[in-house]
């Protein structure tokens, strides 16, 4: 029987019987070191009970000692670790004693002394042996398997030591934090909560192996779990393989998410219908930047892949569409946008295209009726991209597009002719550049042939008015133009042509008809001015001064007479062909008479001579032609 075994019979049997002295000869079993360093760690806690213990023990006879037979040593063993979580209640059983110091004479080993009284200290070691040091591995381990329950956040190692007030509150923290982070959001949560939470699991761990080692001290035994501390070591991966979960769900709620963006955008693109970039530029602009803040906000998305193929077709779009609106997209998404980074901007690609997008809405006002108005993106063209091959290739292009607007002056629309040539001239008169300035002399050189044509053209249509107006800016801008005075000519007979449109039947001639001539005389019977125009045989017009003597009549039949000699009327003696003509009256005002207050097509012999007379009644003006005279 072990010592161990005769203290657990003792305490069955308090009364035992008395056993043999030990020899002399036989040394006493060195107690093991680490009992009583456990019963002076007990002592130190109960103070108050081991008076009562002692005099207990003064009380009760000592039993006499048991008998003990020589033998031989027995090897100390260390107590299972989970001893520290005995049942409560249950004193430890004491260790088995430890191998006797050998005699400093003997060879032999001592017999060990035993004895059935649990309260027998063995006596201490040989002077010449020391004693180690108490060894608390029992509160490190019961104090390390509390703490890695704890960092498993559900507070397991309160429980283990029936801390049920600090298990409550740990479990509180945990619930708490997942109401936080769940339902996983593709934003996530923010990173302060998890580095909070796991400050705090690591303060609930230190809380637990603290209060592990002071109740381990007091000799307070936590809740018997086998294979505990076993259970601690996997229990800490709780902690990171939920949020590795979490982290990998919330990747693909934000992969959903971006891809929704993504799509969005795109939608968006596809429904848009107007031309102009003004009325599509914010869709553009927006989807631009989601697009762009995917590609660099989450580049290794998969949203993000799809990313330059979506810009792409963005671009595309955008530049899609007439010349001068397409200019305006690349415009924009040539300037510097801050919201778009520079690893997805179309900022380059933009600005490379800009000047064929210049030359190409500058082509489209070329075309049109007002050429002129693509002065200002030729000069930036010019000024900007001076050594773009659209920039060096413009004045030979634009000397060729000249000449061939120039040839269409004696082509079959000699008014459309002369509106292009006008933007022609016009144009070269605005741009900056010399290079493009010295080509607008030509065009402008052709702009009076291009009115005398389209004035011609305008009497040949009958369109009387316009061919008069025409006509006389050839007249009143281009004086010394050739062509002026058959100009003079057709105004002449289109004014007249307005009273009678049969006078405009065909044009003037360029000269008076030949033959015989006669002469006829026009008075002036009016208070104002006026212009005689006559077209024939010959055309022309003579003005005569206002009557200061005369008055305005009501009508024909209450004017005067029409006299041949008039003295004190203003006159004008004409010589003309004989023939056919027209007459018309024009006052001051430009007012022309009215054609029942005129003669209409009026037939001069040579064999007479003629004179007529002019009034001003209260609304046309009028004339009377008397009977010639022969």
């Amino acid at each position: 029987m072990t010592g161990t075994d005769a203290a657990d019979e003792a305490v069955n049997r308090p009364e035992a019987e008395p056993t043999e002295a030990v020899p002399a000869e036989t040394a006493p079993e060195a107690a093991p070191a680490e009992a009583g360093a456990e019963e002076a760690t007990a002592a130190e806690a109960e103070p108050a009970e081991a008076p009562a213990a002692e005099a207990e023990a003064e009380a009760e006879p000592a039993p006499a000692p048991a008998e003990v037979s020589p033998a031989a040593p027995v090897a100390a063993t260390e107590p299972e670790p989970d001893a520290l979580f005995a049942a409560p209640g249950a004193a430890p059983a004491p260790a088995a004693p430890a191998p006797a110091a050998a005699a400093p004479a003997a060879s032999e080993a001592a017999p060990a002394l035993t004895t059935a009284d649990p309260y027998h200290l063995a006596p201490p070691p040989a002077p010449e042996q020391a004693l180690l040091p108490a060894t608390p591995w029992r509160e490190d381990r019961g104090a390390l398997t509390a703490g890695l329950l704890n960092l498993s956040g559900l507070g397991l190692g309160y429980v283990l030591l029936r801390a049920w007030a600090r298990a409550a509150a740990a479990a509180v923290i945990s619930i708490v934090f997942l109401v936080i982070v769940l339902p996983v959001t593709w934003q996530g949560v923010s990173a302060g909560w998890l580095v909070a939470y796991v400050i705090v699991l690591v303060g609930l761990a230190a809380d637990a192996w603290f209060l592990a080692r002071r109740r381990a001290r007091r000799g307070l035994a936590a809740m018997p779990v086998p294979g505990a501390r076993i259970a601690a070591w996997p229990l800490l991966a709780v902690v990171p393989v939920a949020a590795v979960a979490y982290a990998g769900v919330q990747a693909e709620e934000l992969e959903q998410h971006l891809e929704e963006v993504v799509a969005t955008a795109m939608t968006e693109l596809r429904s848009v219908t107007e031309e102009s970039w003004s009325a599509r530029s914010a869709t553009f602009e927006d989807s631009y930047v989601a697009l762009a803040e995917v590609a660099v906000d989450h580049p290794d998305s998969r949203a993000a892949a799809t990313v330059p193929e979506h810009l792409d077709t963005l671009y595309a779009q955008a530049t899609n569409g007439a010349p001068c609106s397409v200019l305006e997209a690349v415009d924009w998404f040539a300037e510097p946008h801050t919201v778009v980074p520079d690893e997805v901007s179309l900022q380059p690609r933009a600005a490379e295209a800009l000047p064929a997008s210049l030359r190409g809405c500058a082509g489209t006002y070329l075309e049109t009726a007002n050429p002129s108005d693509a002065a200002p993106y030729l000069d930036r063209l010019l000024a900007d991209h001076g050594s773009s091959a659209e920039a060096t290739a413009l004045p030979g292009e634009m000397a060729t597009w000249r000449d061939e607007i120039l040839a269409t002056i004696t082509g079959d629309d000699p008014c459309g002719a002369l509106e292009s040539t006008r933007g022609v001239a016009q144009l070269f008169d605005l741009v900056a550049a010399e290079s493009l300035a010295t080509l607008g002399g030509a065009a402008a050189e052709r702009v009076p042939e291009g009115i005398y044509l389209c004035g011609l053209r305008y009497f040949d249509d009958k369109e009387f008015t316009l061919a008069r107006e025409t006509l006389t800016e050839l007249v009143e801008d281009h004086a010394g133009d050739p062509r002026v005075a058959y100009a003079e000519r057709v105004i002449v007979t289109a004014d007249v042509a307005t009273v009678y449109p049969e006078a405009g039947a065909q044009r003037p001639g360029e000269s008076a008809a030949g033959g015989a001539r006669t002469e006829i005389t026009i008075y002036n019977y009016g208070p104002d001015a006026v212009d005689w125009l006559y077209t024939g045989a010959d055309t022309g017009s003579v003005h005569l001064e206002p009557c200061a003597s005369c008055a305005t009549v009501s009508d024909l039949e209450s004017a005067p007479e029409c006299l041949e000699s008039s003295p004190g009327y203003p006159s004008v003696v004409l010589s003309l062909p004989e023939g056919s003509y027209f007459m018309a009256l024009r006052g001051s005002d430009g007012t022309l008479n009215d054609p029942e207050d005129g003669t209409g097509a009026y037939p001069i012999d040579a064999d007479y001579y003629y004179w007529d007379c002019a009034y001003v009644i209260e609304e046309p003006i009028a004339f009377d032609t008397s009977n010639p005279i022969p």
